[in-house]
């Protein structure tokens, strides 16, 4: 027998073996993570049983059911303090709660899509009885109850070895009409393409569709009242690199908002293609915060007035924070939300004051803004500020802060074109000759500067009194 020969054949047989044996290691591997998560949960609150078995030898497929005992162990995990008054109404709205969890993983460590799946099998005992009531006079708890039983309200995940990838929910269509003989009610509720992935300290989210709308008609008078909300492609993506520094960037396609009132007319608010980053460094002792904004178009409309914007945006930065109190604030905020009350907000807004920052806006601006209110037209273009500021460390406190100009400088500059001051003179006659002594014009530019320091204010280098 050759040596390639005799390779080929002792490299067949570990590949046998390992097929063989990886399943039942692999098998062996997820019970016991299922079995440590199990008793995790029951810390929660949170009851595993285990409803059905159909392992194969390569396949692991089973049916688990969770069921929620003590809703106020599971929140107190996330936010140790609950209101007194509210602990009542979260037991009765929550506990008993359960939920199906579906696994089928085959056995080999490999990327499993839709490995698990979690649908609310049941609401709360008392919840439930009180939709099965409703839902016999009223569609919209009837749709609910439906959508319930055929398990609509669903998660899938997707596992890679032992870690949650990814998860999908399920997309949730439905709408009732009811008539009561002399009105009729409308609600249609749409969430579509909800996905959420993974990725060690990268979380991503997309939703490509939700609209929510709900109308009241009485048939007499043709009288509507309701509201109509829709949002279209919404991206998220979150990268965390520490206890405080993070990255956050949004996109949303369409943003819709529309409010149904015969007697004070309709108002509807369009935004379209918004796009947004924000991020958060740090040092051992200071921070930053950065934010950027930009809106294509924002439009509103009234019977009263209609307001159009054209490239509105803004840059924000805070710097030379106090890193610490930016912590406590947000881990009060996030584990004890509670107790942050005004007391905890004035102790922070003393110790973020006391350390002092640095402010930049650089811009913010709109090209466009066109509006139309008591029969008239007016267009304004080229807005845009721009401003630094600081606030140097200090001794000052809740109870005195008359000291604040001695620490604090500013400066910011506005611009616009002579248009807009046009535009403004013809609503406000005289406003321009008002503001004369205060702007610099440069051919059709036109702009303002106004500084504070050593406790004087200066427009444009000189001193205002």
């Amino acid at each position: 027998m050759t040596t390639a020969l005799k390779s080929a054949i002792a490299a067949t047989a570990l590949i046998g073996g390992a097929a063989v044996v990886t399943p039942s290691i692999y098998s062996s591997n997820i019970t016991t993570l299922i079995k440590k998560q199990t008793e995790q949960l029951k810390t929660y609150g949170i009851t595993l049983t285990q409803k059905k078995d159909n392992d194969s030898y390569f396949v692991m497929d089973r049916e688990y059911e969770a069921t929620i005992d003590d809703v106020i162990t599971l929140i107190s995990k996330f936010y140790p303090t609950i209101p007194t008054y509210q602990l009542n109404d979260l037991r009765q709205g929550f506990d008993g709660t359960k939920f199906l969890v579906h696994l089928h993983i085959t056995k080999y460590p490999v990327y499993h899509k839709n490995a698990i799946i979690i649908s609310l099998e049941s609401p709360n005992p008392e919840v439930l009885l009180e939709l099965q009531k409703a839902s016999q006079r009223n569609m919209l708890a009837k749709k609910i109850l439906d959508l319930i039983t055929k398990k609509g309200i669903s998660v899938s995940l997707d596992v890679d070895g032992a870690s949650i990838v990814a998860a999908k929910l399920k997309d949730i269509n439905f709408n009732t009409i009811t008539d009561n003989g002399y009105k009729t009610e409308s609600f249609d509720f749409k969430l579509n393409g909800v996905k959420f992935t993974f990725d060690e300290d990268i979380i991503n989210s997309d939703i490509n569709n939700l609209a929510l709308n709900y109308k009241k008609t009485y048939k007499d008078s043709g009288h509507m009242y309701g509201f109509d909300f829709s949002m279209s492609s919404l991206k998220s993506s979150v990268t965390k690199n520490g206890e405080l520094d993070q990255k956050e960037v949004d996109s949303i396609k369409n943003v819709t908002f529309k409010n149904f009132d015969y007697y004070s007319g309709d108002t509807i608010i369009t935004l379209n293609n918004i796009s947004s980053t924000s991020a958060i460094t740090s040092n051992l002792s200071e921070a930053g915060i950065k934010a950027k904004l930009n809106i294509d178009d924002m439009n509103v409309k009234s019977n009263k007035i209609s307001v159009d914007a054209k490239n509105f945006k803004y840059a924000i930065s805070i710097s030379n924070i106090d890193a610490k109190v930016l912590k406590d604030i947000i881990n009060t905020i996030k584990n004890n939300p509670a107790q942050y009350n005004n007391y905890q907000a004035e102790q922070f807004v003393e110790r973020f004051i006391k350390h002092g920052f640095s402010l930049s806006i650089d811009p913010i601006s709109v090209d466009k803004v066109d509006i139309k209110a008591n029969n008239q037209n007016v267009s304004l273009e080229k807005l845009s500020v721009t401003a630094d500021a600081t606030l140097k460390p200090n001794n000052m406190n809740n109870n005195n802060y008359d000291t604040f100009a001695q620490y604090f400088s500013a400066k910011a500059k506005i611009n616009t074109i002579q248009k807009t001051l046009d535009a403004l003179n013809n609503i406000q006659p005289g406003i321009t000759a008002s503001i004369e002594p205060y702007i610099v014009k440069n051919g059709d530019k036109v702009s303002s500067t106004i500084e504070f320091k050593n406790n004087n204010l200066y427009i444009n280098g000189k001193i205002f009194r």
